[in-house]
C-alpha cells in the first residue's frame, strides 16, 4: 500500500508554523533532523497515531541539521553517528515507523580529493547501520544529495548510489528519490534525470517531491518550478512496483502551496 504525506514542520501538532493538522494527511515523516532526540516526540506521535491512524516515517539529523548536537556525517567514520542513529532506530521503533530516510554525507569543499575514502566510509558506515536497523525491523532509506558550493556530497548520481547499494547488499538498505535534488543534479551532471529510475527502480521505495528551477534547492510546491510533474510522475511511479511512500517536503505556497501540490499527486496518480 502507497501512503502519502508530508513532512512534519508542516503539521501544526509538530511545529507552531505548521499549515496542516495531523488528520489532513495519512503519512507524516518525522523530521528528526530538525526535531532534539532529548524531546519525547513518541508521544505526540503514539497520540495522532491512535487518535487519525496516522502513519510515521522519520527523517535522520545529517551534517547540517538544525539540532547541531545530533549531527551526523557518513563520509567520516565516527561512533557519534551510530550513538545518534542508534536513538533514531529507538525512537522509530517505538512510533512504529518503518523507514528512516538518511543523507550520504558530504565532504568539505578543502577535503573532496578525499571523495573515494569519503564513498567507503559511507559504505562501511551503512553496512553497519543496516545490521542495527535490522534489529528494530526497520528500513534504511538512502536519499539522493546534491552538491552545492560548500560541500562535495555523497549518493548523488544515479550510478554512484547504484554502486553503493550494491556494495553494500543489505536488504534493508532501499532507496529515496529526491525529486528537487535529483533536478539539480541531472542538470549539474548532463545526465537524464529518469536515469534515478530507470537504474534503480527496484529498490526505490519512497520520494520526496518539492519543485526548483534547476540550480538551487527552493522546496517550491510541484507546480511552481521546472520539473513538469503532472507530464513526469505517472510515467515514474508505472516504474516503481516496490514505491511505498511520497512526501511532500514544500517549505514554500503555504497551506495552499501543500494542498494543491498534494491534488497534483491524487490528480496525477490516483
Amino acid at each position: 500500500m502507497m501512503h502519502i504525506g508530508v513532512s512534519s514542520p508542516a503539521v501544526k501538532e509538530f511545529d507552531k508554523s505548521g499549515v496542516l493538522k495531523a488528520n489532513e494527511v495519512e503519512l507524516i515523516e518525522v523530521a528528526l533532523d530538525k526535531i532534539s532526540l532529548d524531546k519525547d516526540i513518541a508521544e505526540v506521535c503514539l497520540e495522532l497515531k491512535d487518535k487519525y491512524g496516522t502513519v510515521f516515517t522519520a527523517h535522520a539529523p545529517y551534517h547540517t541539521s538544525l539540532v547541531e548536537k545530533q549531527r551526523i556525517n557518513l563520509a567520516y567514520v565516527s561512533e557519534k553517528n551510530f550513538k545518534i542513529m542508534k536513538k533514531v532506530f529507538e525512537t522509530c521503533s517505538r512510533i512504529g515507523a518503518k523507514y528512516v530516510v538518511t543523507h550520504g554525507g558530504a565532504l568539505e569543499r578543502e577535503y573532496e580529493y578525499l571523495y573515494e575514502k569519503g564513498i567507503r566510509n559511507l559504505i562501511r558506515n551503512l553496512k553497519r547501520l543496516c545490521k542495527e536497523a535490522e534489529k528494530y525491523e526497520i528500513f534504511l532509506v538512502l536519499e539522493n544529495t546534491h552538491s552545492d558550493q560548500n560541500y562535495r556530497k555523497l549518493a548523488e548520481t544515479p550510478r554512484e548510489i547504484k554502486y553503493i547499494v550494491e556494495t553494500v547488499a543489505s536488504e534493508n538498505l532501499v532507496i529515496n528519490i529526491d525529486f528537487g535534488h535529483a533536478n539539480i543534479s541531472s542538470r549539474t551532471y548532463n545526465f537524464n534525470f529518469i536515469d534515478y529510475f530507470n537504474l534503480l527502480s527496484d529498490k526505490i521505495v519512497y520520494m520526496h517531491l518539492h519543485n526548483n528551477n534547476g540550480k538551487e534547492d527552493m522546496h517550491y510546491p510541484l507546480f511552481s518550478g521546472s520539473i513538469d510533474y503532472k507530464a513526469v510522475l505517472p510515467r515514474i511511479v508505472k516504474k516503481l512496483k516496490n514505491l511505498r511512500n511520497i512526501v511532500l517536503e514544500v517549505k514554500y505556497g503555504g497551506r495552499e502551496g501543500i494542498v494543491k501540490s498534494i491534488e497534483v499527486i491524487r490528480g496525477t496518480l490516483l
